[in-house]
């Protein structure tokens, strides 16, 4: 899996060499070996933030003295209905921009580093003992966004990364929720405001039977994880039995920022 990765990665940095010879995808110099995406000095700064120690169970921001039996003081206690959260790595200064160069410019390079990290993530994960193994899902579930939006965007993220977990992890994908209410984006909303925005935004697609399923389900960047969770409610209230989640990346709410946690 690690060699098909590789040669995707590779594949899709010689293809974009033809327009942007040697660039870096992150800073955009030319001083980058063809085949090698990142510069050496962009390199560590990706690198941090894939590295950024999370919690185990729910992907948040957490320094390991933080975390007692695999949970951490957020997600302590507390029984969500996301059993657990996978991520690349913190929304940080170096990631953050690979994400949205993926989101926003459909940056073919960025994609490809990207879903191939999502894979690795998820691999390691299902490593843990004690936690749900998302190599055991039963279907790959992307989280959707409403159709107008999706008319107006380049391309959906979660549904593109849902087609390489698939494919990657030989599962099914299997579109099963809708959404049925727009609203505003969440950047910029409080906690209370983004759980009210997503309320009652998500139902089961047509036909979807998940009786029993274990669902990997696939967000690009999640803040405090309010779309995830009504996601997985509509999912276990369909007859999932559990749902786990994989994300690109976690951010920090400004209160968690301020904080440092």
């Amino acid at each position: 899996m690690a060699v098909q990765s590789d040669l995707l990665l590779r594949a899709a940095a010689t293809a974009s060499s033809a327009l942007f010879p040697h660039r870096c995808v992150l800073c955009r110099r030319f001083d980058v070996d063809a085949g090698r995406p990142l510069c050496p000095e962009c390199l560590p700064r990706v690198e941090k933030d894939r590295q950024a120690p999370a919690c185990p169970t729910c992907g948040s921001d957490a320094p390991p003295a933080g975390v007692t039996e695999g949970r951490c003081r957020r997600c302590r206690g507390r029984r969500p209905p996301v059993s657990r959260a996978v991520r690349v790595g913190a929304y940080g200064h170096a990631l953050g921009p690979l994400v949205l160069s993926y989101k926003y410019d459909a940056d073919s390079i960025a994609a490809a580093m990207l879903g191939q990290w999502l894979t690795e993530a998820v691999t390691r994960a299902s490593q843990l003992a004690d936690l749900p193994s998302l190599m055991d899902v039963d279907a790959v579930v992307p989280v959707p966004t409403t159709a107008w939006r999706r008319l107006r965007s380049r391309l959906h993220v979660p549904s593109e990364l849902s087609r390489v977990l698939a494919r990657r992890l030989d599962r099914p994908l299997a579109p099963a929720l809708r959404r049925v209410r727009g609203g505003p984006h969440q950047i910029g909303l409080t906690l209370e405001q983004r759980i009210d925005n997503v309320r009652g935004a998500f139902k089961l697609s047509r036909g979807a039977a998940l009786p029993g399923a274990r669902i990997l389900l696939v967000d690009d960047v999640s803040t405090t994880g309010a779309t995830l969770s009504e996601c997985a409610r509509v999912l276990r209230r369909g007859g999932a039995r559990w749902v786990c989640a994989a994300i690109l990346a976690r951010a920090a709410t400004a209160m968690e920022a301020m904080l440092g946690v």
